[in-house]
């Protein structure tokens, strides 16, 4: 998903409300988060994504800093048609 300066790769699942956000941490990518992710698509829309330089989406810019990560997802959410919390 395009954001702007660089792409997100996101995958998202299900429907219903509210609408779960999976993140990765610890350096982790959305794979991490696959069983999670099927056992609540059932009943909730969830989208799983890597952040900048992670598993399939674009390295960050070398101007970037981790608190990029917070307008990287707000971006995403707004690429997504996703309402944030």
């Amino acid at each position: 998903m395009n954001i702007g300066a660089h792409r997100l790769w996101a995958s998202c699942t299900g429907h219903g409300s509210p609408t779960v956000i999976l993140e990765g941490g610890a350096g982790s990518t959305f794979e991490v988060w696959k069983t999670v992710q099927a056992q609540l698509a059932p009943s909730h829309r969830v989208c799983s994504y890597d952040r900048a330089g992670l598993g399939r989406s674009d390295r960050m810019a070398s101007s970037e800093t981790a608190g990029s990560a917070d307008d990287d997802l707000q971006a995403l959410l707004r690429a997504l048609r996703l309402k944030p919390p």
